[in-house]
């Protein structure tokens, strides 16, 4: 079920972490940074950051699977 939440929500946080990276006016908002998103890479590029987000789960999961806290991990 988080992988389904995760690639659901990844297209929405890919858009938030471009807008919130580029420069003031760069884009005239969500929509105009999807259109150019989708243009210049391809529908693909709005789950780029699919594998990183499984791939953290996968890693709290396991420090919590075997008791651990993973602040060491959060502090890389």
């Amino acid at each position: 079920s988080a992988t389904v939440a995760v690639a659901l929500c990844c297209p929405a946080d890919v858009l938030k972490s471009r807008m919130q990276n580029a420069t003031k006016g760069h884009y005239d908002g969500v929509f105009d940074c999807a259109r150019r998103l989708v243009a210049q890479e391809g529908p693909g590029a709005l789950w780029m950051a699919l594998g990183p987000s499984r791939v953290q789960g996968r890693a709290l999961g396991l420090y919590r699977d075997l008791g651990l806290s993973p602040a060491p991990y959060r502090a890389l």
